[in-house]
């Protein structure tokens, strides 16, 4: 019976040593005090503290070549990833030790001075033993690695309260205080997480917090379960992993060398398991703060990756190439000008804004003050935001409804502009020529004339005037840019394809993927060995009016949950979008599949009905425009290799602007998903959205099409049964073997069936905002009873037909005579 354990010691033993070299390896469960009185403990002893579980390892890390840090690692991985550094500024070398001087731990380096020292603990009543606990913790008589020194990482049951700070890993090996870097620390004033920058001492700069958590936490906690606090009643976006409640889960919250701070997660076991993203606090990442350097313009690339770009006037930086130098000192030059960047916002050193007022005299300022580098505007409101000083934390969005004025000197001036589009062209969208014909009667007086040149101007004067308004009004005209400029778009956008590349990726299209609603959907690899997932649109009435809104609004959407679209080819008539590719198909293929013995978890499927959920509720109340999916079914979910849900296929997608309407007179979706106001003539909201994924968890729960029976409606049958009856179990697919017996299981399966019987309700005034319902799925709010949802029927007669079909699925076809509006309002309980 001894020899497993044996193997697992000396295994476990070879993870923690990694690429040591020198005699073998020896692990420990504990240190005693004696050994580090006496010799200490140096790098090159090949001892190592293990602890009981075997999850985590502690000794000397090579950080890099022969320099150490005393530091606890992942001892079930085989990159070795840290979990915790002692000596954080001033890595050691191989004759440098570990020893306890004056009830103190402390690190010498190998000229025996020391470079870290824990706290005095000097109770001699407790065991002077030094330990390294399941959770990770460091354990020496009352001090605690956890409590008293947090580094960079927050790990489950870890207390993170007011005062502690987690700092970035630097580019040495080394973490914070030294050049740029980042922290973590809850504020004692708000109780909120926050995030700053620190910039290099020498530049005497304050840090600055660029993001907040919205929730408050009076102490902040993770817990196993990818919860930041299961105690408190989220008020905001709460904290927590996409892969929520998963089980043999290891998680650890960590802030990154780019400021980000992450959520990671992997499996205990394998050792070759990849450590997986499932929170980040900024999406935008450009948003963060340093970025990039002084004077330079963050910008994502194709792989949503930051890059940065010098503006006009501006050169990269022989020092650093995340910086730009200007090519003239403007406090010495007498003729400068002024370049406009679109979409981009900078900070300066000092700020000042003031209230709307002509553009001309925001010029006129900052020409005449040296101190001026540039000036924002505000597109929105007509605020001058001048900056003065170094410009940093350039970044480029469509989000920034702000045109920068940069000042430079005036011979820079034709320099190739990367950040100017469609505004520039806007302020001359419709000249207006006047042409007035000589009157029949040959009395061509001086007064006649007058008058009519009058009538003219004051019409023209009004003409210019409304056309002005109308801009500053709508907004929405500022993405006609992203339109009608598609096939010049800005590098932080999708990538423009051409039809040969796109045919030879895909080996002439001839590994097919499947037939999409708009046409055939194929496999290919780009030259960089991405693999991708080519939309070939074919045969569409209205098909530019689609390709153009994928084009120009899921190229600029970002979220974890949905399918990310790399690029687009319009060439002729060619009309192809280009997306990731997802390796594991859709959710149908695994949901209701008959063959084979395995049967998709209870756990994995709640945990897609979440992130669907998420994503759902991104497009509908997140994006700056509203998008509406229109055909949510387990065809259009993707799932990743790690099982993590990805919505697809917004060919049927309508945008429509905020406070407007969009009259369609065709129903969009697929037999069993269509909301009940598609036949009634009623106003179609985003509600239609939640009623197509109500009846998707009632696939997901049963393992079944919801469209098997002419005289059954799946909702009426999930409502006795659950709400009733009280008999959950009876709606849970046959094939999960023990879910009955796990209580916590079948309440949330009783909670996924109510939550998708309120999506159901026939009346889309009685449905939750798909925001409501992401929160009733991860149990963030309590779950009344629902009423009993009923199959409607129109004043024509019987409507059930339209959502019976045995092949389960099938796209409806277009229904002419039907003038139904779209619309954002109407009025909902919730």
């Amino acid at each position: 019976m001894a020899a497993p354990w044996v193997l697992l010691v000396i295994f476990m033993a070879m993870i923690c040593v990694g690429e040591s070299e020198g005699e073998g390896p020896k692990t420990v469960s504990r240190l005693s005090s004696a050994l580090l009185n006496s010799s200490g403990w140096k790098p090159n002893d090949n001892t190592y503290l293990v602890s009981s579980d075997g999850t985590f390892c502690a000794g000397f890390y090579n950080v890099t070549p022969n320099r150490y840090a005393f530091a606890v690692w992942y001892a079930n991985d085989s990159d070795r990833t840290l979990a915790w550094m002692a000596n954080l500024t001033s890595l050691v070398g191989a004759n440098s030790s570990l020893t306890l001087q004056n009830a103190a731990l402390s690190i010498s380096d190998e000229h025996g001075a020391i470079v870290w020292r824990s706290k005095v603990t000097p109770n001699s009543k407790y065991a002077m033993d030094l330990i390294l606990q399941d959770a990770g913790n460091m354990v020496f008589n009352q001090w605690e690695s956890f409590k008293d020194f947090p580094t960079f990482n927050l790990l489950p049951t870890q207390d993170f309260t007011a005062g502690d700070v987690l700092q970035s890993r630097l580019a040495n090996g080394t973490y914070g205080r030294d050049g740029n870097y980042y922290s973590l620390s809850l504020q004692k004033e708000t109780s909120k997480l926050s995030l700053f920058y620190y910039r290099n001492k020498e530049e005497g700069r304050e840090p600055k917090w660029y993001w907040q958590s919205e929730d408050s936490f009076p102490i902040a906690t993770m817990t196993d379960s990818g919860y930041l606090n299961t105690s408190i009643i989220s008020t905001g976006t709460p904290i927590m992993a996409s892969d929520r409640g998963k089980m043999g889960i290891l998680r650890r919250l960590t802030l990154n060398r780019d400021g980000n701070l992450r959520m990671y997660s992997r499996k205990r076991n394998p050792p070759s398991s990849s450590w997986v993203v499932v929170w980040e606090a900024i999406l935008a990442h450009c948003k963060i703060h340093g970025a990039c350097g002084e004077n330079a313009v963050c910008k994502v690339n194709s792989a949503w990756k930051p890059i940065c770009q010098c503006p006009p006037g501006f050169d990269p930086s022989p020092v650093d190439n995340r910086s730009c130098k200007p090519h003239n000192d403007i406090k010495e030059l007498t003729n400068v000008t002024f370049v406009t960047l679109d979409y981009v916002n900078f900070e300066g050193w000092n700020s000042t804004q003031v209230q709307p007022t002509i553009l001309q005299d925001c010029i006129d300022f900052c020409r005449t003050n040296t101190s001026c580098v540039g000036f924002a505007y505000n597109l929105d409101n007509g605020n001058c935001v001048y900056q003065f000083g170094k410009l940093i934390n350039g970044y480029w969005s469509p989000e920034a409804h702000t045109r920068m004025y940069l000042k430079i000197s005036a011979s820079s001036e034709e320099a190739p502009n990367l950040f100017q589009g469609m505004l520039s062209v806007l302020e001359n969208v419709c000249p207006m020529l006047v042409k007035i014909s000589s009157p029949n009667d040959s009395d061509h007086t001086t007064e006649y004339i007058i008058i009519i040149w009058s009538f003219a101007g004051a019409e023209l004067l009004c003409g210019v005037y409304f056309f002005y308004a109308f801009l500053r009004k709508y907004s929405k005209f500022r993405d006609m840019d992203r339109l009608l400029m598609s096939g010049i778009l800005p590098s932080g956008g999708p990538k423009q394809f051409s039809y040969a590349e796109l045919k030879a990726a895909t080996n002439n299209f001839s590994n097919k993927l499947g037939e999409g609603g708009f046409g055939p959907v194929y496999r290919g690899v780009l030259g960089d060995q991405r693999q991708i997932a080519v939309k070939k649109l074919e045969g569409l009435h209205h098909g530019e009016k689609q390709f153009w809104a994928e084009v120009s609004i899921i190229g600029r959407i970002h979220h974890l949950n949905l399918v990310r679209m790399w690029g687009f080819c319009a060439e002729g008539e060619h009309r192809l979008l280009v997306y990731e590719y997802i390796p594991n198909g859709s959710l149908e293929k695994h949901l209701f599949k008959t063959e084979g013995a395995t049967v998709m978890e209870w756990g994995v499927r709640y945990r897609i009905a979440l992130g669907v959920a998420r994503a759902i509720a991104y497009l509908h109340e997140e994006c700056l425009e509203w998008v509406l999916h229109c055909d949510i079914k387990p065809e259009n979910i993707l799932v990743d290799a790690n099982f993590c849900p990805k919505v697809s296929d917004f060919g049927l997608a309508k945008l429509v602007e905020k406070d407007c309407s969009l009259n369609v007179s065709k129903i969009r979706g697929t037999r069993g998903y269509l909301a009940p106001e598609w036949f009634q003539s009623n106003l179609i909201t985003a509600k239609v959205d939640v009623y197509s994924f109500g009846m998707v968890l009632f696939e997901m729960v049963s393992g079944k099409r919801n469209l098997t029976d002419n005289e059954f409606y799946f909702p009426e049958w999930a409502f006795q049964k659950v709400v009733v009856e009280g008999k959950p179990e009876e709606v849970v697919d046959k094939r999960l073997n023990g879910i009955r017996e796990n209580r916590s299981e079948m309440e949330a399966v009783r909670r996924v069936v109510k939550t998708a019987l309120w999506c159901s309700q026939s009346r889309a005034e009685e449905r939750p905002s798909m925001g409501k319902v992401a929160k009733m799925l991860d149990g963030s709010i309590e779950i009344e009873d629902p009423p009993k949802p009923s199959l409607f029927e129109d004043a024509g007669g019987s409507l059930q037909s339209l959502f019976q079909d045995t092949g389960g699925g099938s796209q409806l076809p277009s229904y002419s005579g039907m003038n139904t509006s779209i619309t954002r309002s109407g009025l909902s309980r919730f």
